[in-house]
């Protein structure tokens, strides 16, 4: 920061939400003011192939064991589509031979699917019975902030790289932690507010070394990574950018499955529609830095960010007409 700053001037705050109103009454983003909305409950993706009927976590655990295709695509077609339907499906592994496999002739004598089968089965339900026990104990099945099982962020991970084509760096990838409470969000279409400070990439998570922190004001401590980063007040101020990239990557891993919009198959959250956040925020910021002090833009920041995620909150969680979260944050 330059030496003739002024300490007392301000960042001025946010004039208004980043929303208009649509006709109806209803919450509608700049960048999708021709009215894209989407039903609610969310629903799936017109005919998709029989295999992307089964859900992420089971169809994960079923790829990462072997289960031959033809044995997804059945158990789909039967209806046992999620992980608590396969792991009731039957009482006991043995049991899987007559009510999965004998209703598949190419695989009805083949022993190595019957191993894969019975290992993805005790994988289920060992996981179904973890939330159980969770929910006897008035807890949920899963904690928001758990990282997720192993099958299923592989396959949230190769979801993102077929899509985009990327292989994301370690100081761009989001921790597990973070990337498990994104896609439950997600899943449930349930967006919450909560705190930058508690962004980490994959990298960084895997350091030793304690964070940095920053005393903006007596409300908020800046907590970021700045190893590779100057000390200075344009730095400190990128590192803060750096973690809502963080978090933008973690939507969009997060959010990478389809959703019907006006009949229109599209994704919850593409990874454009979360760097364009990031780019609002960054380009609010930086010409302010040659203006006010430091702390001034780092508060600004914040309270920015948190007005316009808190608009687009309330509009992924409006029952009447649910915007998906990439329209809602642009």
């Amino acid at each position: 920061m330059s030496g003739s700053a002024v300490p007392e001037q301000q960042a001025p705050l946010p004039a208004r939400a980043p929303h208009v109103q649509t006709p109806a009454g209803g919450p509608q983003s700049r960048a999708n003011a021709s009215g894209e909305g989407a039903p609610f409950p969310p629903q799936p993706p017109a005919a998709p192939p029989l295999r992307q009927a089964l859900d992420i976590d089971l169809l994960g655990v079923l790829v990462a064991n072997g289960v031959p295709e033809a044995v997804q695509i059945h158990l789909a077609t039967s209806g046992c589509c999620t992980a608590k339907q396969f792991a009731n499906w039957v009482d006991r592994k043995e049991d899987l031979q007559s009510a999965v496999l004998d209703d598949v002739p190419s695989f009805r004598s083949n022993r190595a699917a019957l191993a894969a089968l019975k290992q993805s089965w005790r994988e289920v339900d060992a996981i179904v019975a973890r939330g159980v026990k969770r929910s006897a104990e008035g807890l949920t099945e899963e904690a928001i902030d758990d990282p997720l099982p192993d099958t299923t962020q592989r396959s949230v991970e190769t979801a993102f790289t077929n899509l985009y084509r990327w292989e994301l760096e370690p100081r761009d990838t989001p921790c597990d932690s973070l990337l498990g409470r994104c896609k439950r969000e997600s899943d449930r279409w349930c967006p919450t507010m909560f705190s930058a400070s508690m962004v980490r990439s994959l990298a960084y998570s895997r350091r030793t070394a304690g964070a940095k922190k920053h005393r903006v004001t007596d409300r908020i401590t800046m907590e970021v990574d700045v190893a590779a980063l100057d000390d200075s007040p344009a730095a400190r101020i990128m590192a803060c950018l750096q973690q809502y990239h963080i978090l933008g990557v973690a939507w969009a891993m997060g959010g990478c499955f389809e959703v019907i919009v006006d009949s229109v198959s599209c994704r919850y959250c593409h990874w454009q529609d979360s760097q364009r956040y990031v780019d609002d925020l960054r380009n609010r910021v930086l010409p302010l830095l040659d203006k006010h002090t430091e702390d001034s833009v780092t508060e600004y920041l914040f309270r920015t960010e948190e007005a316009i995620r808190g608009y687009a909150i309330e509009a992924t969680r409006n029952r009447e007409r649910p915007l998906r979260w990439g329209a809602a944050l642009t």
